[in-house]
């Protein structure tokens, strides 16, 4: 809405509510004497002495809950130079115990439009040029997505047995003081077009704090447990940058050259925990401590082979100290699986007609544990076969090798199996061309474009698998693995666009 005469002033107000309901059920069965045509889509028969079936169920587990969610948003312009916007906003989540499922939270940003400006009037260098800061909070309620996360305040419990009779299990422990995790960020940055935007970019520094951070530590049997339970009072800090920058390089009537880049780094790192202990996450080779980044990998260092008898030397925590044999005591913080370093280049060529654009991504900075090769290198996992690396396995006393005495118990939480995930790729490299519009125009057509385009057709880098673009997963030895998994699927496609 325009509040004055000469358009100075603008308001832009919106009011929103919205309701969001998941349900589901899921049940597992186990059946015996099951008839065949099946009488319904389960298989289900109705049990009789005749035919002998008695349905057991094993478990099963609803899904049903619910978010609310009233937000207001106010944009504000002045002369469409400069820019305030507002909002606010609570929700509630039946996931959380009745106490703690409301939360409030908002933002408020700024921008001005710098070049607008009468004293920017003899600044050739720049066309544009416009400064933005803004600060907020979010909120988290969703705990993940699995249904066992559901109503995580309620005590869950399994049926068991134990010597003929029947039990109740501790399958989740419960916490009634669950709150909403939330995030308070910091934004400031620029936008800029130089030399008649031949030059353009936007450039955005941000400063994160996520408090209430969701974990879950291992309860051990002997306290209550069995299991993880999930909480909510640490803390984690993210800061970094985001640049994207364009260039025409070349800007003639029949041939242009542009190109656009992105890198965005992150750097993240836990600031509190509980009682300021350091949590080793169970069954997932990771570990949370104070200082240190978010999914690091919690291993004992390998040193290499003992050329003298083939054995695996290890670094003791002080990581200082030889020795030959494992110990848990001796588990640190090794690199994390999260890149800190994203980045990514197109470069698109054009000549009156015919267009030819190539885009590369690059990821640095982080590590994978290698699971698939734990497993083809520990000689009593004969499942997968054995590796190639097996050649250079040590068998001579003075023999200089990585790779130990074959006949040796591979241990998997060491990092001999951590690999570099650094990688560069060929997203996506395409090739077109359009008839001029006279010939389009002759028949009786507003455009023709034939294109072939390929995707991922070449990977560069050093880790031992498959595929270094990899999703954090949990592997049989239970780290954070890669290396098993399909690669990244390579096509190449052909096409026709016809505009009538």
């Amino acid at each position: 809405t325009t509040l004055d005469k000469n358009g100075n002033h603008s308001l832009t107000a919106s009011l929103f509510n919205e309701f969001i309901r998941r349900q589901a059920r899921n049940f597992g069965y186990t059946g015996y004497g099951l008839l065949l045509p099946f009488r319904n889509e389960a298989g289900l028969v109705a049990g009789t002495a005749a035919n002998g079936y008695i349905p057991v169920v094993n478990g099963g587990f609803p899904e049903n809950s619910s978010n609310i969610s009233y937000f207001a948003t106010a944009d504000y312009a002045f002369k469409n130079r400069y820019f305030v916007s507002l909002s606010g906003r609570t929700d509630g989540s039946s996931r959380l115990s009745p106490a703690n499922r409301w939360t409030k939270y908002g933002s408020v940003a700024a921008g001005w439009i710098v070049s607008d400006e009468s004293f920017f009037d003899n600044v050739r260098v720049f066309n544009f040029l416009k400064l933005k800061a803004s600060y907020g909070t979010v909120g988290n309620g969703t705990i993940g997505d699995r249904t066992t996360d559901d109503f995580p305040y309620l005590q869950q419990y399994s049926r068991n047995t134990y010597g003929g009779g029947g039990t109740l299990q501790v399958n989740r422990v419960a916490n009634n003081q669950l709150t909403w995790e939330t995030r308070r960020t910091i934004n400031a940055g620029i936008e800029f077009e130089m030399l008649k935007s031949r030059i353009r970019g936007n450039i955005e520094w941000y400063h994160a704090l996520t408090k209430g951070l969701y974990i879950e530590p291992y309860v051990p049997a002997t306290s209550g447990g069995g299991g993880n339970v999930l909480i909510n009072n640490g803390s984690i800090v993210n800061r970094g940058v985001e640049v994207t920058l364009g260039f025409k390089v070349i800007d003639a009537r029949d041939f242009k050259w542009n190109v656009d880049l992105n890198y965005a780094y992150n750097k993240n790192f836990i600031r509190d925990l509980p009682d300021n202990q350091n949590l080793q996450l169970y069954g997932t080779g990771l570990a949370l401590q104070k200082g240190k980044p978010l999914n690091s990998f919690y291993l004992v260092k390998y040193a290499g082979v003992n050329p003298a008898n083939g054995n695996s030397q290890y670094l003791k925590a002080d990581g200082k100290t030889i020795t030959e044999t494992y110990d848990a005591s001796d588990l640190v913080v090794n690199g994390t699986s999260d890149a800190p370093h994203n980045g990514g280049i197109t470069n698109t060529f054009s000549y009156k007609g015919l267009e030819l654009s190539a885009f590369i991504v690059a990821s640095w900075g982080n590590y994978i544990y290698n699971n698939a090769r734990y497993n083809v290198e520990f000689y009593q996992y004969t499942t997968s076969g054995f590796a190639r690396n097996g050649l250079n396995a040590w068998t001579t006393p003075g023999q200089i090798t990585d790779f130990p005495r074959i006949d040796e118990v591979t241990q998997a939480s060491t990092t001999r199996f951590l690999e570099k995930g650094d990688f560069w790729r060929i997203r996506n490299i395409s090739l077109s061309y359009s008839l001029p519009k006279n010939i389009a125009t002759k028949l009786n057509i507003q455009g023709v474009r034939f294109f072939v385009q390929a995707q991922n057709i070449f990977t560069k880098f050093k880790f031992q698998g498959w595929d270094p673009e990899v999703s954090s997963v949990n592997g049989g030895s239970g780290e954070t693995v890669g290396g098993s998994q399909y690669p990244a699927l390579k096509t190449v496609s052909f096409g026709l666009n016809l505009n009538f």
